[in-house]
């Protein structure tokens, strides 16, 4: 009979070993933390992205798809909808009608979609293959049914 190979690494080793990445990982969120704490915006809070609401039944917003957003106090390259990241806060109803103009002021074509909306696929709703060429606009109309139930979308 022949003994048993001696293994790689000792089981006291990989016990140490993982012991080590766990305060690794605690000293690496606690850094991160405090770094976000002291941001170059002097600790101010991320603003709220502006609400706009459905008055009377209807929803009328402009959407400008753009590279440039203000993101904790720094101008960015980053995209999003009227200088923001993210868009604004859409609050609607049910019964509602939502008018969107999206303007494309993106290198590359675009669309809007809505996620968990229950509004029709086709026209100028929410229709996927729908295409929103770089510098032009399009109107979007989302009618929100009656029995929509109440969420975030």
């Amino acid at each position: 009979m022949t003994p048993d190979p001696q293994p790689l690494v000792s089981r006291r080793a990989v016990v140490a070993a993982g012991g080590l990445g766990a305060a690794a990982l605690a000293v690496g969120a606690w850094g991160t933390w405090q770094a976000v704490g002291r941001s170059s915006t002097g600790g101010a809070s991320f603003a709220e992205p502006p609400v706009r609401r459905s008055a009377d039944g209807l929803l009328d917003v402009v959407l400008e798809a753009a590279p440039g957003v203000t993101l904790a106090g720094r101008s960015t390259h980053a995209l999003g909808y009227n200088g923001h990241s993210p868009g604004p806060t859409l609050v609607v109803r049910p019964g509602d009608l939502v008018r969107v103009t999206l303007r494309n002021r993106l290198d590359q074509a675009t669309n809007l979609r809505t996620h968990g909306l229950h509004v029709s696929p086709t026209g100028k709703s929410d229709n996927v293959f729908r295409v929103v060429v770089p510098g032009t606009d399009t109107d979007y109309e989302y009618r929100i049914p009656d029995d929509h139930p109440t969420g975030t979308f």
